[in-house]
Parts: C-alpha cells; structure tokens; sequence
C-alpha cells in the first residue's frame, strides 16, 4: 500500500505540473497580460557604475528581437518618500481634526443642518481670516473647543507627540502650515530629480515580449556579482523600493540573519507546541505519574474535551500568531519584491508548521503514549513502537476536524469583519476618506501564509495514509469543505495581492514530497522494528523495498524539478510567437478577456500527438 501511494502521489504531482505549466503559459501569452507595460519590463540590479547610463544599457540589451522601448535607471529617492509618507500624516491628521471640529459645531448648534455649515472654511478658516470674514464654528465653538496637538520636543519628527511636553499649537492650522510647506518642497524635488544620486539598478521594457524573456535567460554580465539579479514583470507597485538601495552583501547578510532567526523560532516554539501533545495523552501520563490522581475525579464529558478539543485550541492559537512575527521578519531580508516575500514567507512558514504541528506533536504525543510501558524494560522498546505509533493520529483526526469545521465556518461567516464592520469600524473610522477606504478596500489573501496550512494538511494525510488509512478520509471531508469555501471567498470575498501569477502553486506541490518522504521513513522503521518470537526482525525485505522507493522518489523529484524549472519561470519562444500572431484585442468585457483564456488553454492542454516543425515554429506543443 506504501508503494501505491508513493506512486499516485508522484504521477499526481507531476499531473498537476504539466496542467499549471500549460495554463499559466496561456495567461501570460493572453493578450489581457502581455500587452500590459510590465509584462514586457524587466528589473535589473547590480550595474557596475560605467554602465549606469541609457546608452550603455540600450547597446547591451538592444540586440534582442524588437529592441530596447524605454530605460529607466532608478534614484535614490528615500528622502522624497519621507516626505510624501510626512505629508500623508498630516492630511489624515487635518482631515480627523477638520470632521472633528464640524460635528462638534453641528452639535452645538441643535441639529442644524445648514450647508454653509458644512463649507471647507469650517476647518481651514485662514481663508476666512484673509477676506476679513469671520469663520463659521466661532458661532457655535470657542477657541478651546478646537483640537489641540503638542509637537515633538527638539524638533525631531521622528518622535510622538507627548502630553504635557513641548509646544501645543491648533492642529487645523499647524497641518495647514505643514501641508503647504511640504507641497511645495516635494514639487521642487519632483521637478529637479537629478540631484538624487543614482542605483545599481534600473527597468528596462522592450517592444514585445520575446525579447523579454530572452533578455533573462541569457548571459549579459561581463564579471561575477554585476547584472545577476533579472526579475520578470517586476511592476512598481509590487517592488519595494527601500531594498533597490541595498548592496549585495547586505542582502546576503539579511539573509543569513533572518534564517538564523526562523530557526532560532522553531526551536523557542517547540516547548508550548510540545505540550498541547503532552496533555492530548493525559490519560496515560495519569498512570505514569501518581499525582495526577486528580484527573480519574473529573467527568468523561470533561476529559473528553481536555485530551480532545483543548490541544488543538492551544495549537491553533499558537499557529495563528506566528505568520504575523514571520512577516515582519522576512520584510527585513531585502528582498526586492513582494512576489519573493511571499515565495520567502511560503518556505518558512511551512518549515514551522511541518516541525512543529506534525514532528514535535507527533513525538510527544507518541512517547508519552508508550513511557509507561518502556519504564518496565527497555527490551520491549521496538514493540512498544511498532504498536503504539498509530496512535498518534488520534490527535490529528481531532485536529483536522477542527481546522476543518472552524476555518471553513470562520470563512462563510467573516465574524471578524461583521464586528469591524457594524461596531469598530463607526467608532475608529470618522473622516470621509477612511470610511470611503473601507467601503472600497476588501480584504487580501495572503499566499505566503496560507498555502503552507493546507499543505502541512495534506502533508499529514499522506504520512499516515498507510499507518492510519482512516486519515484519509477525515482530509477527503476536510479538502472537500474547504474547496467549497474558498471558491466562493476568491470569487466575491477577497482580492489577491500582490498577483504572484501562480508561482506559490509548484512550490506548494514540491512541498508536499515532505510528507512523501516521511512516510517512507515510517514504513522503513516500522518494518524494522517488527520481531519475532527470537527478537529477531521479519520484515528486512519490506524495508529494503521501502529504501529503495525512498530513493526512487528522490531521484523522480530531482528529475521533475530539473524538467520543469525553465517552463515554471520563463514562456517558451514558440508560444510567445504563437500569441503574438493572434488577432489583436479590441473588447473591454470580461467575457471577451475570459473567452480568449479559454480558446488557448484548450488548445494548448491538447497537445498535438505527432508535432512537426513548420515555418521555424512547432505546430503542436
């Protein structure tokens, strides 16, 4: 049974492969796609400064098909940013202080709904005071009646404002002030850009979308560590800016500092993930240790829910606020866009999740089911093993029930976003402009955070597939559901930011030969450890079998990962030319987009059986 598992799930695998290789080829070939401006732009990092000029850059990347359309060699423009960010405050700072001051004066004057009240002068009354007119709220408010801020003490607007310290100003006209001031310096740096120094990096479109992709798969640099980094369809709005800046070797020692941090993590979270095991086998430790004789006083209602229901809570508590701690800290590698934050994050945080929700529990859970019997000789140690291991699936029935039923009912319900919406929401957001953002702004799905559950999920159903097969059908009930949930929630609940295009998709399934692996690792030990009368083992053959498929399956995911790579990053030549022959979009509805998608996934998920070169292009695929 191993063996027909390890199977299915590699053909399965590399099923999947071969489907998500052809579609996502026909998105990026569609024409909704490739006539968009970065998708036929590339980022490039580490230019050596004698090549940090257009010209040089056109004559290197300009031999491609079609040419170089336009070069755009980045700033440094950290200290404009600042004050846009400053500015930014200081609208919501004036916009909260201005609604503040108009509600306050609608109130004092009895309900009374004038316009006038509800003129710009209520709040910027300095255009009143410069035509001599008296501002509106002086008819209902006194001047104490306005808000009030203190600045930061010695100037440093780095620091909060603190009560009772530094200089108390009227915010309405201190933002006021403030907003003109930096209105006007951030229209002079727009206007004189040259005067920020230059990065080692730039965006570079060409004219169609071969060259693209020909541009990053050949050699251009002329020395190591110069022109090394090209990223595909980097959009500005998905680079992060503040990392453009940073050298190589900073990188590099981000890198290091923020995976010795992730495992520095795993290891400090092992102590509390190690007891949810624990107090799932409370029952046997009851035997083990005498002064838990309290618990044979409590009702099996009770101690059904204490072994059942209570570790998953504590696990499921402490696996919800890891993914916000592992966020900010792979923010802090410098990494240059979001799609390799959430391709980061996806690695991470399934290693978490993988050593701890099963490793750690499953060890726990295991050794505290087999400490009694081992303490009466260590001679019995591989029966004990080969017959209690199973036992440890107990907890993780228990467990994909509840993660099936709470996250699916979670999702259906939003409770969360029905508490923001109808009592937090009146009470925080009170100027027009955060509550016109909450009405637009739905809420993101977070890939690099999301894959890697159900992936440790199903990673789980597979290892104990052979040793408790009555896992599979808990995942079958829990995939089932949570299929159903999520196709409403991409559909009308959420929106996906930033568009990673599939990419987390191959990596998810390559992640899933970890449980692969383990269940061949189990299948190995179990056999060994099964002996006979004259304690010798039986089974050497089924483990010897079992290496070998270990083995196999290694080598098969090194071979599809070696086939599939170029196909996973990069569109091949023919099928840019394919697209670029069909006839060009004019329609602007979606059904239009959507039916072009179609036509060419169906025509390139069947492959021609017998493809012939034609015209220097293969007529089939």
């Amino acid at each position: 049974m191993a063996l027909t598992v390890a199977v299915f799930v590699c053909h399965t695998l590399y099923t999947e492969l071969v489907v998500y290789t052809r579609i996502r080829q026909a998105y990026l070939a569609s024409p909704q796609h490739r006539l968009q401006t970065f998708a036929n732009a590339i980022l490039v990092t580490d230019i050596p400064k004698e090549f940090l000029t257009v010209p040089v850059l056109t004559r290197l990347y300009g031999v491609f098909p079609g040419g170089v359309r336009a070069i755009w060699i980045n700033r440094d423009l950290s200290e404009l940013s600042k004050k846009v960010v400053e500015r930014r405050k200081i609208v919501c700072t004036l916009e909260a202080a201005e609604t503040k001051l108009i509600r306050l004066a609608m109130k004092s004057s009895g309900g009374q709904k004038s316009h006038d009240l509800t003129k710009a002068e209520m709040g910027g009354s300095s255009y009143a005071y410069v035509q001599g007119e008296e501002p509106l709220w002086t008819r209902y408010l006194g001047e104490k009646d306005r808000d009030h801020m203190r600045l930061p003490i010695f100037n440093l607007t780095w620091m909060p404002s603190i009560p009772l310290v530094g200089k108390k100003v009227d915010t309405i006209y201190h933002c006021w002030q403030e907003m003109a001031r930096l209105n006007d310096e951030i229209d002079q740096d727009q206007q004189e850009p040259e005067k920020y120094p230059l990065l080692t990096s730039a965006f570079i479109q060409f004219n169609n979308q071969e060259a693209t992709y020909m541009a990053c798969q050949s050699l251009v640099r002329c020395a190591p560590l110069c022109l090394q980094s090209q990223y595909l369809e980097a959009s500005p709005v998905d680079v992060k800016w503040e990392n453009l800046s940073r050298k190589w070797w900073s990188r590099y020692a981000r890198t290091v500092l923020v995976v010795v941090s992730v495992a520095a993590l795993i290891l400090a979270w092992s102590v509390p993930v190690a007891f949810t095991g624990v107090v799932s086998q409370i029952a046997y430790l009851r035997a083990l240790w005498p002064w838990l004789h309290w618990i044979d006083a409590l009702p099996a209602w009770l101690l059904g829910c204490i072994q059942g229901v209570l570790p998953q809570v504590l696990l499921t508590a402490l696996t919800t606020l890891l993914p916000y701690v592992l966020r900010i800290i792979t923010r802090r590698r410098g990494l240059l866009t979001e799609v390799a934050v959430e391709l980061s994050l996806q690695k991470y945080y399934f290693t978490f999740l993988f050593v701890h929700v099963f490793l750690t529990v499953s060890l726990s859970s295991s050794i505290t089911a087999v400490a009694q019997k081992v303490l009466h000789g260590l001679d019995s140690v591989p029966a004990v093993l080969a017959t209690n291991l199973p036992k440890a699936s107990n907890y993780f029935f228990s467990y994909l029930l509840l993660r099936c039923f709470s996250v699916s009912a979670s999702s259906l319900l939003q409770v969360g976003r029905l508490i923001d919406w109808y009592t937090l929401a009146p009470m925080v957001n009170t100027t027009p402009r955060e509550k016109w953002e909450k009405e637009r702004d739905l809420p993101q799905m977070q890939w690099g955070t999301l894959f890697p559950i159900y992936t440790n999920l199903a990673c789980i159903g597979l290892i104990y597939s052979v040793i408790a097969p009555l896992i599979l059908l808990f995942s079958s009930v829990t995939f089932g559901l949570f299929w159903v949930v999520f196709r409403y929630n991409l559909l009308y609940v959420t929106v996906s930011r930033p568009n990673t295009r599939g990419l987390l998709y191959p990596t998810a399934l390559n992640q899933l030969f970890t449980g692969v692996y383990v269940m061949e690792l189990c299948m190995i030990g179990l056999f060994f450890l099964v002996r006979n009368d004259h304690n010798r083992a039986t089974c050497v053959g089924q483990a010897v079998i079992m290496i070998i498929a270990t083995a196999m399956t290694l080598g098969f995911q090194l071979l599809l990962n070696n086939a599939f790579a170029p196909l996973l990053r990069f569109l091949p030549q023919t099928e840019v030319r394919e697209a670029a022959e069909e006839p060009k979009y004019h329609g602007t509805g979606t059904n239009s987009h959507l039916g072009i998608l179609i036509r060419q996934c169906s025509k390139w998920l069947a492959p021609t059986k017998n493809p012939s070169f034609v015209d220097g292009t293969f007529a089939g695929v």
